[in-house]
C-alpha cells in the first residue's frame, strides 16, 4: 500500500473515532441530522435519480461526462443523515458506474461535443470536481454515521485508491490553472472546485489538496461585494447564489473558519431579500437565471431544491430558526407550485 492510500485509510479511522458517542451535539453529522425531515425530503430528494445502468441525467443513454453524475448525491446523502441503508446503495451504483470511466491518469473519459460544444482538455478538471465535490459530503457522513455507517466501511475503503487518484488530477497545478480560469467568473462553480479539493483533502489527509481548496474559498470571497452578493458573470443571481452559499455551507460544516461563517452569514441576508411572499424566489435583474441563460435547450429556472438546501443547512449550522423557517417557506412553495 503506498503512502497516500496509508493516509487515507487513517483519515477513515479517524473520522469513525469522530463519531464516537462523545462527539459534541455539532458534529457533522448531528448538524445534517437537525434538518427538519420534511425539509430534507424535498431538498436531498427532489432530483435525478440513478438508472438501472448506474447513469445520471445528461448521462442518459449515453455517457458525455461524469459531472452529470451528480445529482443522486442528494438523495445519498439523505439516506446517510436518515439512517436508510438501501438509498445509499441505490445511488453508489451510479459512483461504481462513475468510476469504471476513470483514465489512468486519475482524470475521467468525457465526450469531445457536448451539448454542441467542443470540449478542450482544460475544461475537464471542472467537470471532474463537480462530481467530487457531491460524493465526498455522503462519504464523510457515512464515516461518522455509526448507526449505518458500518455497512458501507468496507466499500468505502475499497473506492479509495480510485478516489486519491481522482484528487491527485484534480489538486495538480494545471488543473488547478484550468479551473481558475473556467469558473473564476461564476462563484458558484469556483465554491464546487473549493468544496470537491479542500472537503476530499480533509477525507483523504491530502495535505495539497485541502490547502489549494482553501485558496479557493478564498478567492469565492474575495470577490463578494459589500452588498453580500457573489458576483455570476458580473452581475447577481439569486438561484446562483444560493448555490455558492450552499457550497460555502457544506465546506463549513467541516472546516469551520469563522472567516468564512461571517462570509456566509452576509450573503444571506442578500438571498434573504430576494424570497417573495410565500416563498418564491425573485429572479428580477440577475444575470444568469432571470436573464435567458439556457442548458440543453432549455431555459435556466431556479434551482429550488439547491435554496431550500443552503436555508436549512445554514440553520442547523446556527440553530436560526430563521433560516429554517425560510426553507420550509420555500419547500412549501416549491412543493405546491412546482415539483
Amino acid at each position: 500500500m503506498n503512502k497516500t492510500l496509508i493516509l487515507a485509510a487513517s483519515a477513515l479511522l479517524t473520522m469513525v473515532k469522530w463519531c464516537s458517542a462523545d462527539s459534541p451535539a455539532t458534529s457533522p453529522l448531528n448538524i445534517y441530522q437537525a434538518i427538519p425531515y420534511t425539509v430534507a425530503f424535498v431538498a436531498f430528494t427532489a432530483t435525478q435519480r440513478t438508472a438501472s445502468n448506474g447513469l445520471v441525467g445528461q448521462n442518459q443513454p449515453t455517457w458525455l461526462s461524469v459531472e452529470y453524475q451528480r445529482g443522486v448525491m442528494q438523495p445519498m446523502t439523505f439516506g446517510v443523515i436518515n439512517n436508510l441503508p438501501a438509498i445509499v446503495t441505490n445511488e453508489w451504483l451510479a459512483i461504481d458506474t462513475s468510476f469504471t470511466y476513470q483514465r489512468p491518469d486519475g482524470g475521467f473519459i468525457y465526450a469531445p461535443l457536448i451539448n454542441g460544444v467542443t470540449q478542450p482538455p482544460t475544461q475537464e478538471p471542472s467537470n471532474d470536481a463537480f462530481l467530487l465535490a457531491e460524493t465526498v459530503t455522503p462519504f464523510l457522513l457515512l464515516s461518522q454515521n455509526q448507526a449505518i455507517g458500518p455497512i458501507f466501511q468496507p466499500r468505502l475503503q475499497a473506492m479509495l485508491p480510485a478516489l486519491a487518484a481522482a484528487l491527485q488530477f484534480l489538486e495538480q497545478p494545471s488543473s488547478i490553472q484550468a479551473m481558475e480560469s473556467n469558473d473564476t467568473k461564476a462563484s458558484n462553480r469556483l465554491s464546487i472546485d473549493a468544496k470537491a479539493l479542500l472537503l476530499n483533502g480533509l477525507l483523504l489527509q491530502d495535505n495539497i489538496a485541502v490547502t489549494e481548496g482553501q485558496l479557493l474559498v478564498a478567492q469565492v470571497l474575495a470577490a463578494q461585494d459589500g452588498d453580500g452578493v457573489f458576483p455570476e458573470n458580473g452581475g447577481y443571481d439569486s438561484s446562483y447564489q444560493a448555490v455558492t452559499l450552499l457550497k460555502l455551507c457544506e465546506i463549513y460544516v467541516f472546516d469551520d473558519d469563522p472567516a468564512l461563517l461571517s462570509a456566509i452569514r452576509q450573503g444571506f441576508i442578500w438571498e434573504g431579500t430576494r424570497i417573495l411572499p410565500g416563498g418564491q424566489i425573485n429572479t428580477t435583474g440577475d444575470s444568469r437565471v432571470g436573464a435567458g441563460e439556457t442548458y440543453f435547450g432549455s431555459i435556466k429556472t431556479v434551482n429550488y431544491p439547491e435554496v431550500i438546501r443552503a436555508f436549512a443547512l445554514f440553520g442547523a449550522i446556527t440553530a436560526d430558526q430563521s433560516y429554517t423557517q425560510a426553507a420550509i417557506q420555500i419547500s412549501q412553495y416549491y412543493s405546491t407550485n412546482i415539483n
